[in-house]
């Protein structure tokens, strides 16, 4: 729910021309379904979280929603879009857990 609100508010703040959601999970089909009506200039994109060799089916309500989507993502593009091991706040950094 938190990331479908965040998006919303991204939209109405005028943040961007693009949303891309990163999931195979179909309860966020209605925050979709409320960006499309609500921002019509606005671009939805769905990749489904998933190597290409698993060849997994995404969620058709997620489908329905997107004006483009993409069935998977590789090893090489999630670790290029990765957090820094260590993200400075402004109080005290955070830093990945080595089981992540």
């Amino acid at each position: 729910m938190k990331l479908a609100l965040q998006m919303y508010r991204d939209l109405r703040a005028a943040c961007c021309e693009q949303t891309v959601l990163c999931t195979n999970d179909s309860d966020l089909a209605p925050a979709l379904i409320a960006i499309r009506e609500d921002f019509p200039a606005v671009t939805v994109g769905v990749v489904l979280p998933r190597p290409p060799e698993l060849k997994a089916r995404m969620s058709q309500s997620l489908e329905d929603c997107a004006h483009w989507t993409r069935q998977y993502i590789r090893d090489e593009e999630l670790a290029a879009h990765l957090l820094p091991e260590r993200v400075g706040t402004r109080k005290k950094p955070v830093t990945k857990p080595e089981h992540w």
